[in-house]
């Protein structure tokens, strides 16, 4: 069977993006062992108990914000509105922390996708 010239082209133009996508899953894949690696040592287990302090001191704070908040005494629009930037700004701090921890059982179920991906990319081109 022949391929007309248009077939030739479009093949061409996609093997630079498989390859580019080959390396691209070969490289997440391969920080799942370096995450592996990591998250097994007492220097981790440390980080880690120090993002949990901070998640619950934000939440303290949080507390003490919402609490600041609904108190009747509060009328100043300007503290209001600070009030309430600080209860935002420590929300979205405790969110990314928790997005820190979790970060690393995300990069290996990534990694994992990526090596059965990457496996069936491979098994094409050959």
């Amino acid at each position: 069977m022949n391929t007309s010239f248009d077939e030739f082209r479009s093949r061409l133009r996609e093997l630079p993006q498989a390859a580019s996508r080959i390396n691209e899953l070969r490289a997440i894949a391969q920080e799942t062992v370096r995450v592996t690696a990591l998250t097994g040592t007492p220097e981790w287990d440390h980080f880690l108990a120090y993002l949990e302090a901070r998640i619950k001191a934000n939440e303290l704070a949080i507390e003490a914000e919402l609490r600041k908040l609904a108190s009747p005494v509060l009328v100043d629009p300007q503290a209001i509105i600070l009030a309430k930037l600080a209860l935002a700004a420590m929300e979205a701090s405790t969110q990314t922390l928790r997005e820190v921890i979790m970060l690393p059982k995300w990069l290996k179920d990534q990694g994992e996708k990526a090596w059965r991906v990457l496996d069936g990319l491979e098994k094409k081109q050959a």
